[in-house]
């Protein structure tokens, strides 16, 4: 009677193996950012305040002195480098400073849409994805990111 129920026992077991291994989560999303108005004086210090979600800015945990690069056209700085990144999540609201534009930017209400990659269980190749920022408020103002986790701010 065993030698019946082995057969349908190792097809669940693969069906199960199959069906948990050709599923990962996107990497959590992170935010970068252009500078529209700002002289190069004014954006070579930026500090990062970051704190706890929903905490209205009132608990902070960490702060930061970027360390970004810009490339000018016109009147808009787009990033260039930055030793910086995966700092703006979505698990944290944030104040961007800016001491020589005398310039404070509160982000908070980051929302992220989870995403999944889906492979086959043998391939053991580790191609990921990023999730994308959906949304999020910048100094109490709902704001969209025109393209893929990047934003700007300006003057």
């Amino acid at each position: 009677m065993s030698k019946h129920l082995f057969p349908p026992a190792l097809l669940i077991l693969v069906t199960i193996l199959f069906y948990n291994c050709s599923r990962t989560p996107c990497m959590n999303a992170s935010l970068s950012f252009g500078l529209i108005s700002f002289s190069d004086q004014e954006s070579d210090t930026i500090i990062l305040r970051r704190y706890e979600k929903g905490s209205n800015f009132s608990t902070l945990k960490d702060s930061f002195l970027l360390d970004m690069g810009f490339t000018r056209t016109n009147d808009t700085l787009d990033l260039a480098y930055t030793t910086s990144i995966g700092l703006i999540t979505s698990q944290y609201d944030y104040e961007l400073y800016f001491p020589g534009a005398i310039k404070l930017y509160r982000l908070s209400a980051i929302e992220e849409e989870a995403g999944e990659i889906r492979h086959a269980f043998w391939n053991n190749v580790k191609v990921g994805c990023v999730n994308k920022i959906t949304s999020f408020t910048i100094n109490n103002l709902v704001s969209y990111p025109p393209w893929y986790n990047y934003f700007y701010l300006s003057k």
